[in-house]
């Protein structure tokens, strides 16, 4: 056995890397006031979108009411109900001649009523 735990660890998560990296004192640095005045616009945000009309908002329900139970599954369970099925059987994707040159069907056209009766 007689391993070492820094055989199997960079260099650079070791206690001596993490003392040479801090081992200079850096001052801070001075407030907002004395900082070098930019000759470039300040970035501007961007526009906030909003949607028109009011918005819609869930009444609150009382505690005799319960929770809502809505029929509508949410996506993380469809999801996780999908993992679970089978995978369905599909036709082959199409090879390049059917897909160029597609089945043509010949459409006998309708009688009129004269013929018909």
């Amino acid at each position: 056995m007689n391993k070492h735990p820094e055989d199997f660890c960079h260099k650079l998560i070791t206690i001596e890397s993490y003392k040479e990296t801090y081992k200079y004192h850096i001052n801070p640095i001075p407030g907002q006031a004395f900082w070098e005045q930019s000759q470039y616009n300040r970035p501007l945000a961007p526009p906030i979108k909003r949607k028109l009309g009011n918005l819609q908002t869930k009444r609150r329900k009382d505690s005799d009411e319960g929770t809502s139970s809505s029929k509508k599954a949410k996506p993380a369970e469809l999801a996780a109900r999908r993992a679970k099925l089978p995978a369905r059987r599909r036709s082959p994707p199409p090879t390049p001649s059917t897909a160029l040159n597609p089945i043509r069907v010949q459409v006998q056209p309708l009688p009129h009523d004269s013929q018909i009766f």
